[in-house]
């Protein structure tokens, strides 16, 4: 018998880093709650998992809200690479 509590929960739970995307910075976790709510979809966090995401989503459209806000990530030095010149004069 299910608690009454529990049913009030959306079905379904998924952890946001076990599908992220390799080379790709995620959305905060409230912020991606944010985007699974606006983008009408029912959205609770767990209690067993600090990354779990409880919603009425399917798997394909959480990671594809996952996907659209997911930011690549930056391997490159933000410095600016200069030319060095080893030209000497004499």
């Amino acid at each position: 018998m299910k608690c009454e509590a529990s049913l009030d929960h959306p079905p379904f739970y998924y952890s946001i880093h076990r599908h992220s995307i390799r080379g790709m910075n995620m959305p905060k976790l409230n912020k991606f709650l944010q985007y699974l709510t606006e983008a009408g979809f029912r959205v609770s966090r767990t209690h067993f998992d600090p990354t779990g995401v409880r919603t009425d989503a399917t798997l394909e459209q959480f990671k594809s809200v996952l996907t659209k806000y997911s930011v690549p990530t930056n391997t490159n030095a933000s410095v600016p690479q200069t030319s060095v010149s080893m030209d000497k004069t004499l």
